[in-house]
């Protein structure tokens, strides 16, 4: 079944050239197995595997990242599972685990000033934008098997994540 729904062609393909995109990253629960010690997330204080998801500006599902063991930050994990080629020369928002990405991010507090009206308005509106990314991933935790601790096999885990990925871009796919 997953075969036949990857044959469709949802996801980044159907994505209209030049669109912008949103791009954030998320930690999918795992069981504490006493072998996999780097799926622990010291920011989360949790088991899990980093996953980065694209989304367009409606919320959307577009692409998600190959999972990564929940021990890396997102700007590795945007690089090493594959979003960052994915995103391309298309326009790109993340936040500001992503910098140094390619990405657009929120303007960071420089040392010994505070943020000035203007880039405290960028980051009000920037924050705006992307909060449809955010929907994108509380959809998607919808999903019983990434909103839960996984007990699975740990090298079952991209399959059925693969699986509920494609069921979830089928489930928001509407014909144009």
């Amino acid at each position: 079944m997953r075969d036949s729904l990857k044959q469709l062609g949802f996801g980044i393909a159907r994505r209209p050239r030049g669109e912008p995109v949103l791009v954030d990253g998320f930690l999918a629960p795992c069981w504490d197995w006493k072998a996999a010690e780097q799926l622990f997330s010291a920011k989360h204080r949790r088991t899990g595997h980093n996953i980065q998801v694209m989304s367009d500006l409606r919320g959307r599902l577009r692409a998600v990242g190959r999972p990564l063991p929940g021990a890396r930050h997102d700007s590795h994990a945007c690089t090493a599972s594959g979003m960052e080629t994915t995103v391309g020369r298309h326009p790109g928002l993340g936040d500001k685990g992503c910098q140094g990405c390619g990405l657009l991010t929120l303007h960071k507090k420089p040392l010994h000033r505070p943020l000035t009206v203007v880039e405290k308005d960028c980051n009000r509106a920037h924050s705006a934008i992307r909060s449809a990314v955010e929907r994108c991933i509380g959809h998607l935790k919808n999903w019983k098997v990434l909103a839960e601790d996984y007990r699975g096999p740990l090298d079952r885990f991209p399959e059925n994540f693969d699986t509920t990925v494609q069921l979830e871009l089928l489930r928001t796919w509407a014909p144009s």
